[in-house]
């Protein structure tokens, strides 16, 4: 006749078996989470900088004008100074802005655009640390674009492993033959 359930020795192994097997369980499962979490901050970095890099690119083409005087160009904090398609002045640029995160105050940098409106162009989980605009000229010394320069951060501290998390990514926009130069 043959009994239902386990024997003490079998319950023992199995017991034995888990304590082996569940803390390399749990190991894969916090690096699975620790990679998800990197992912999610290079897609938030890669897709900031795309949508300030094309928002700034909009602004530009249809600008009627681009101060190059008053502008700060040329710099790690560049700003931007030109008039768009109604002949308002507008700014796009580089600024210090302080933000907390669980109790923990952080000096950001941060690309914003001033004009009909303000509105950041970055957003508060990332940081700027370079928002550097170049004058581009032809041979005829003719203001033919910017080349723009960002470098973009997570706001957590940077290690040799999240240092890939840095993206520094830049473009020429070209601007178009009626955009004067002021």
């Amino acid at each position: 006749m043959r009994k239902l359930g386990f024997t003490m020795i079998e319950t023992v192994m199995y017991i034995g078996l888990l304590a082996i097997l569940l803390p390399s369980v749990i190991l894969v499962l916090l690096q699975v989470q620790k990679n998800q979490s990197h992912v999610f901050t290079k897609i938030l970095i890669e897709d900031t900088s795309a949508l300030a890099l094309s928002q700034i690119q909009n602004e530009l083409i249809d600008a009627q004008a681009i101060s190059i005087s008053t502008s700060t160009l040329d710099s790690d904090e560049s700003i931007i100074v030109y008039k768009d398609d109604n002949s308002q002045l507008c700014e796009i640029g580089f600024k210090h802005e302080m933000v907390e995160f669980s109790g923990v105050s952080y000096n950001i940098g941060r690309i914003y655009y001033s004009g009909a409106s303000e509105s950041w162009l970055t957003p508060e989980q990332i940081t700027v640390n370079k928002f550097n605009a170049e004058e581009v000229r032809n041979q005829d010394n003719v203001l033919t674009g910017l080349n723009v320069n960002i470098e973009i951060a997570p706001l957590s501290e940077i290690t040799e492993m999240n240092q890939s998390l840095i993206l520094n990514t830049s473009t020429t926009i070209y601007v178009y033959p009626t955009v004067q130069e002021q």
